[in-house]
């Protein structure tokens, strides 16, 4: 085998053996400075309360809406809307840079007087309530001891016009405690809607608390 063979052999052993690390060298070069451009702006968002949720509109367009904290955005001017069931909603605007972070917290009213003024309202219908109930059985009760009375005084007389004004009596005696048994649904609803909300808005001033 003549020299010219030999150099050869040698040239493409040596870039077998040093091709991987050619190419590992390439791929660490950096990559061109356009691609490392931020072309967007980091929104940071954080409220007082929990469970806070936020809407973010540029114009009439809704971008964004949900309970997370950072958001990338592009540039521009956004009003944000932070809203939770428990307390006044809140909009503020703010403004976002391309590679800059913007920071927006708030600090949500509460409904207290509102709520305090609902607690009240509903414990007062609540007894209201049970008032209205104990008076619609007790009405009941009265009801059947009269119609009793009634039909007992109807077949133990002997004269038959007192028999037929008691027997009057049974009917309608019979007739008012249908009627205030069918109606007892009326308060004992109203008892129950009231002591729920009365529950819910506790719920609320021990949530604020």
């Amino acid at each position: 085998m003549n020299k010219k063979m030999l150099t050869l052999l040698f040239v493409c052993v040596w870039i077998s053996l040093n091709a991987s690390d050619f190419l590992c060298l390439k791929e660490n070069i950096p990559q061109k400075q356009e691609s490392l451009v931020i072309d967007k702006g980091q929104l940071i968002l954080s409220s007082a309360q929990r469970e806070t949720e936020f809407t973010i509109t540029e114009g009439q367009t809704v971008v964004y809406q949900g309970n997370q904290g950072e958001i990338s955005l592009d540039e521009g001017t956004y009003q944000v809307k932070a809203y939770n069931r428990f307390f006044i909603s809140q909009t503020k605007s703010v403004s976002v840079k391309k590679g800059k972070k913007a920071l927006l917290s708030f600090d949500l009213a509460v409904y207290e007087k509102e709520t305090i003024h609902n607690v009240e309202k509903y414990q007062y219908r609540t007894w209201a309530g049970l008032a209205l109930t104990a008076a619609n059985i007790l009405f009941i009760i009265n009801a059947d001891k009269k119609g009793d009375d009634a039909y007992q005084n109807y077949q133990d007389t002997a004269v038959s016009a007192m028999a037929l004004d008691y027997k009057s009596d049974v009917k309608k005696w019979d007739k008012y405690q249908l009627i205030s048994s069918i109606s007892l649904t009326l308060p004992v609803y109203f008892t129950i809607s009231s002591y729920r909300n009365f529950l819910k808005n506790k719920a609320i001033l021990k949530e604020k608390v």
